[in-house]
């Protein structure tokens, strides 16, 4: 009984409260660092520059994450028992490489869903920040934070490694 109370009041306080969505990359890593049921923290270390890890991460940004990828939603059914046809929904992706406030050189992605989440940056919610920082002159550690997106992280793993035949299959 004490469970179930607490339970009731847990969730009507969630049901109040506006979400707070990250505004920026830096904002994305202070909220998500810590890990947890949605998030995930991958460290990569490459034997390469820093200066050519940071330009194929570029280049990853520009071929395989600004785009806009068409999915297919599925037919709904109305009270009518007819169903709606199947539409096609246009989900824009955003990638920018900038300096963090931490002074890594970062990656961000967003994905800007049709009707998304109230409180959701203009171009996105952040699903992905990478994090690169000089190790040695031939060493770089990559830190990628995601939300259970690793068909993203997977693909970046290998670009930073000097592999470039593989964007996300999104």
């Amino acid at each position: 009984m004490k469970r179930a109370m607490w339970l009731a009041v847990f969730l009507a306080g969630c049901a109040g409260m506006d979400a707070k969505y990250p505004q920026t990359a830096d904002e994305f890593l202070t909220t998500y660092n810590w890990g947890g049921l949605f998030q995930n923290k991958e460290t990569v270390t490459v034997q390469r520059p820093q200066g050519a890890v940071v330009a194929d991460m570029r280049e990853f940004a520009k071929k395989c994450m600004d785009i806009t990828v068409n999915k297919r939603r599925a037919a709904r059914y109305a009270t009518d028992k007819y169903s709606a046809p199947a539409s096609k929904e246009a989900i824009p992706y955003h990638a920018k490489v900038a300096q963090l406030k931490t002074g890594a050189t970062g990656l961000s992605i967003q994905e800007l869903v049709p009707n998304g989440p109230k409180g959701t940056p203009p171009e996105g919610m952040y699903t992905v920040v990478a994090e690169v920082r000089g190790v040695s002159k031939t060493s770089t550690e990559v830190n990628i934070h995601h939300l259970k997106k690793p068909f993203i992280a997977d693909p970046l793993k290998k670009w930073v490694d000097g592999d470039k035949r593989e964007c996300p299959a999104l």
